[in-house]
């Protein structure tokens, strides 16, 4: 399973955080199943640069 832009206009291919390209008919919204590593990865570190705490701040 992929992260995918949750702003992206539908084409026939839409391209996963991790560069994989997908079918829009495979995209489907659910938590079941494997998760594709590098999609983790990148959507955990764009998070944590939105969300960035120093030791200040605890």
């Amino acid at each position: 399973m992929h992260a995918f832009p949750s702003d992206e206009r539908p084409a026939s291919f839409v391209e996963a955080a991790c560069t994989h390209s997908v079918p829009f008919g495979k995209i489907g919204s659910t938590h079941e199943g494997p998760r594709c590593l590098p999609c983790l990865l990148i959507i955990g570190d764009r998070l944590a640069e939105q969300h960035s705490v120093s030791a200040f701040d605890l």
